[in-house]
């Protein structure tokens, strides 16, 4: 198995010498969303903490600038569920 956070030729090279079988298997594969406030928190905080101009125009009433917030966290963590992740910024932020 591959490490989650491998280089990108790492990546690929691993991809192109998978057995056919086993590509085909990865291509179809699901990818869970997380969805666990738990694991999601850290990044949120961080999300929160790097995008103040975004924290501020949302607490204004510029609901589009929570997009921004999210989208650092979707950077960090692709597979973060994102109606979780807007429910639990706004809970942060109100």
């Amino acid at each position: 198995a591959l490490p989650i956070y491998e280089s990108p030729v790492k990546i690929a090279d691993f991809i192109l010498n998978l057995p056919e079988d086993q590509l085909a298997s990865a291509m179809y594969a699901k990818v869970e969303s997380i969805t666990d406030p738990i694991q999601l928190e850290p990044f949120i905080t961080a999300a929160i903490a790097a995008n103040a101009k975004a924290v501020a125009d949302f607490k204004s009433g510029k609901e589009p600038a929570l997009f921004a917030i999210v989208g650092h966290v979707r950077r960090a963590l692709p597979t973060a569920d994102v109606p979780t992740v807007q429910k639990l910024i706004k809970e942060k932020l109100s």
